[in-house]
């Protein structure tokens, strides 16, 4: 370990204590992740019920990102009806420069589980559907409490253009394909954009991670992690990215949307047709967003066809055709 690690970990364990909080030390400190800056530490306190060991994020210049996640994970945490659904957001200080969560221990990839052809894999996107609708039906009509949050926070949101970036990507790649299928398209991006700019019913606090890779699963469940680009924007993106990660196991996607709307009504936050029509607006812009960022063959193609089967996304099966 080396002598600023150190520094940092005593300087956390003093902070804490001025918080209120009994800690001895945060000793042992592992790297985690590729992006540094994130330990798991052994924690040793006198008070019962402390955990054993949290993780400690550094935040500042070097991971602007993190102040999002930050916002995000504390958002969770605090916020009635999705505890559990993230790792518990443990303490922070702002002036030093971290923030302390759950040790979830070790887990595996989801999406490894989803991809098994069997039980395994329907249980797995099941289980994956009502963590979703859970935290966007717990989150819907939040925004401007994490709208407040976040603005006590540095670094850059996310959101602040998603949409624009996405259109020049699309409009690019189509340019590539002949016969003007681009300004055939045309009205259907307008549409998706429209769509995904204002979110209406569907604006809910969504984990961003449209490679769907940023999930723990243990023995606990499911657990969406690392939040930094997590803001609030369209819910059913995160949806139609789980269907994209269930590859061709069809059974196990048709199972993650089943059961996310079913859970979604259990929870009251259901909206008929309504979710039909946005959901193959979702499938439509994430087959583009993976299109644009180079993907071809089955699983852009599924989510293209899925989408044109709505009246007024039908052109995109022509694409979908070609790809």
């Amino acid at each position: 370990m080396t002598w600023v690690v150190r520094d940092f970990m005593r300087q956390v364990a003093e902070n804490l204590n001025q918080q209120g909080y009994r800690v001895d030390a945060l000793s042992d400190p592992r790297p985690l992740g590729k992006e540094g800056g994130v330990w798991r530490c052994d924690l040793r306190s006198p008070e019962a019920g402390m955990p054993p060991s949290v993780i400690v994020k550094q935040t500042g210049e070097a991971w602007p990102w993190r102040w999002q996640d930050w916002a995000c994970q504390f958002f969770l945490s605090d916020l009635p009806g999705t505890r559990g659904l993230g790792p518990e957001f443990f303490a922070a200080d702002q002036e030093i420069g971290y923030y302390i969560l759950e040790d979830l221990g070790l887990g595996s990839d989801l999406g490894l589980a989803i991809a098994r052809p069997d039980s395994r894999g329907l249980l797995a996107a099941g289980l994956m559907a009502c963590s979703l609708a859970g935290l966007h039906a717990g989150s819907f009509g939040r925004a401007r409490v994490f709208s407040m949050l976040r603005g006590n926070l540095p670094g850059h949101r996310p959101m602040q253009d998603e949409q624009g970036p996405w259109r020049r990507g699309v409009d690019s790649t189509l340019a590539s394909f002949p016969g003007g299928l681009a300004a055939g398209l045309a009205q259907v991006l307008d549409t998706l954009s429209a769509e995904m700019e204002s979110p209406l019913e569907f604006l809910s606090l969504t984990h961003g991670d449209w490679h769907a890779t940023n999930v723990w699963y243990g023995d606990q469940g499911p657990r969406l992690l690392d939040f930094r680009r997590g803001s609030f924007r369209h819910a059913l993106l995160d949806l139609a990215a789980w269907e994209w990660r269930c590859g061709m196991h069809v059974a196990a996607a048709e199972n993650l949307w089943r059961e996310y709307k079913n859970e979604l009504a259990r929870l009251g936050a259901d909206r008929g047709e309504r979710f039909s029509e946005a959901h193959a607006r979702a499938r439509g812009w994430m087959g583009l967003w993976h299109l644009s960022h180079g993907e071809r063959g089955p699983l852009v193609r599924r989510l293209l066809s899925q989408a044109a089967e709505r009246p007024d996304l039908a052109p995109l099966a022509e694409l979908a055709g070609m790809v």
